[in-house]
């Protein structure tokens, strides 16, 4: 090389950033970097990409650490490369939270990643997820694969929350589990809680209030929702909260005392968009409030976005004040299920706000007292009307009023629907938000046209097929996640995550193309089998 170009390549070298190695850490009785999590958490300064492993005392073992854990702002990952926390792959990893007055996680750091753990005896929350304020927020936080289990005594008067997002922005709650066991409490339960925070995702989890044996759970609160989203009242700062998608999710509720248990339940100015669709819920019990509910608060809000409630199937076993209910007159309320087991005055929807009739459609109700089904609240009217006067007001018209013939009602519960169901081609196309059912089968079914409710009948009813991609690597300067990964067939998927800068990966194996990549190309693969990929990864020399 020239001088001049020598020159001027040291002098191109000033401009191009420091990119860091990325680490793993490691938590374990011995041989490891540390045996207190939050020790290592601590003594390192967790960066883009860094994985902190907690593992048990043997491969594939059980181990249990009593900690209470917090994830600091100077821990910190950047947008696509997050710093992860995670259980061992195959090891079962409980974090006893010894019902400290506290989150068993507290993460304010941004970007960060909290992977398969099982939490229990949380003292207040299994994960608090947030920034410091509604103009200080963290982001980029992903809660993952992770179990919750709160015990409900009559000692405890905390709320117990299984994930608590608050001042946050562009977070995902995605698989996780929260359950609470047989007891009574003083104060409520919530699955997962939103407050003051934006762009949040909540998909596929499963919340369950109720007892072990479904039967004599008795939670004497407050409000005990699957999910609530807080937006702006006053007090919470208006415009703090909004663009929150609620999707495929399942809620389980047997609840004795008959008020404020909604299965999800959205209050205040919530800007921009609420997307909620694709969820399961279920309660053979009574329900004092409604089911889906969309609330605002009053004069002093001055945006409440715009409510989507679609292809939801909701069951009720007992008395109830209803399932699908809004106050925003910008709500779209179409092909959703609802069953309600009782008589008396409970609406299948309630109108709070003039909302135009053609953004009600396509769904389907039923009680066993047929009369007074739903529900006007609002400037035109207050009154109930049965579903031929409910369609001579326009709403409904391509809806019925039957019952949708699920799969199962009973414990367990099965919402799919049957073979005879009316369910079945009476929903609506909204491709244009989502083209998949909960289960992940595409929407519409081989017969062509949608489904009502969350899950699509035929043949795509069935379970979408998984392939196994097991990835192994030998260096230490590629950001990859060794072990073996489910991947949904037909979805194309990065099946090894990103080189680091400053590195090259060789790959092999049988998943598809081999070669050299480096500077943070992806490895992008459609799985048709069960496959593996190995990469090399070496330091690549400037001189």
């Amino acid at each position: 090389m020239g001088i001049l170009k020598r020159f001027l390549f040291a002098f191109l070298l000033l401009f191009i950033p420091f990119v860091g190695y990325a680490t793993t850490y490691t938590v374990c009785n011995s041989g490891c970097t540390g045996t207190v999590i939050q020790d290592v958490i601590d003594a390192t300064d967790l960066n883009s990409d860094d994985i902190l492993e907690v593992r048990a005392d043997t491969e594939g073992g059980s181990k249990t650490y009593t900690e209470n854990i917090t994830i600091g702002s100077a821990d910190s990952g950047t947008s696509g490369h997050p710093v992860i926390v995670r259980a061992r792959s195959g090891d079962t990893i409980t974090i006893d939270g010894d019902d400290v007055n506290t989150a068993i996680f507290v993460v304010s750091g941004s970007y960060i990643t909290i992977d398969g753990f099982l939490l229990v005896n949380p003292g207040s929350y299994g994960f608090l997820v947030g920034g410091s304020s509604a103009v200080a927020k963290n982001s980029g936080v992903t809660i993952q694969n992770n179990t919750i289990t709160a015990t409900a005594t009559a000692n405890t008067s905390n709320s117990i929350d299984g994930i608590v997002v608050r001042y946050a922005d562009t977070c995902t709650v995605y698989n996780n589990t929260y359950t609470t066991t047989t007891g009574t409490n003083a104060n409520q339960y919530d699955g997962i809680y939103i407050q003051a925070s934006t762009n949040v995702d909540v998909n596929k989890n499963t919340v369950e209030l109720k007892a072990d044996n479904w039967i004599t759970e008795d939670i004497e609160a407050g409000h005990n929702d699957c999910i609530q989203v807080a937006g702006g009242n006053g007090s919470i700062a208006y415009g703090s909260t909004g663009n929150i998608t609620v999707r495929n999710n399942t809620c389980y509720q047997n609840n004795a005392i008959t008020k404020n248990r909604q299965f999800m339940y959205f209050e205040y100015e919530i800007t921009g968009y609420l997307y909620v669709y694709n969820n399961v819920m279920w309660k053979p019990s009574s329900n004092g409030s409604y089911g889906l509910y969309r609330l605002t608060n009053g004069a002093d809000e001055t945006d409440n976005g715009t409510t989507y409630f679609y292809n939801n199937s909701m069951y009720i076993g007992g008395a109830s004040a209803g399932c699908y209910a809004t106050n925003v007159a910008d709500s779209y309320i179409k092909g959703n299920i609802c069953h309600i087991n009782a008589a008396g005055s409970a609406a299948i929807i309630t109108l709070r706000a003039v909302v135009a009739d053609a953004n009600v459609n396509n769904n389907i109700g039923y009680k066993t007292a047929t009369a007074s089904s739903f529900r006007l609240w609002n400037s035109e009217a207050n009154a109930f009307y049965t579903f031929t006067q409910w369609q001579a007001l326009g709403y409904d018209t391509n809806g019925t009023f039957t019952d949708p013939l699920f799969t199962d009602v009973d414990d367990p519960p099965n919402l799919a629907l049957t073979s005879g169901s009316p369910a079945r081609e009476i929903g609506v196309d909204l491709s244009g938000t989502f083209t998949t059912d909960i289960l992940g089968n595409t929407r519409p079914n081989v017969d062509g046209a949608w489904d009502a409710g969350a899950y699509e009948y035929g043949a795509d009813e069935e379970t979408p097929t998984y392939y196994t991609v097991t990835i192994s690597k030998t260096g230490d300067g590629c950001s990859i996640n060794n072990g073996a990964f489910e991947v949904v067939a037909t979805e194309s998927i990065d099946a090894v995550p990103v080189v680091n800068n400053g590195w090259k990966g060789t790959w092999a194996g049988t998943c598809g193309a081999t070669g050299v990549v480096s500077d943070g190309v992806k490895y992008t693969k459609t799985p048709t089998e069960d496959c593996t990929v190995s990469i090399a990864c070496e330091e690549i020399l400037i001189w």
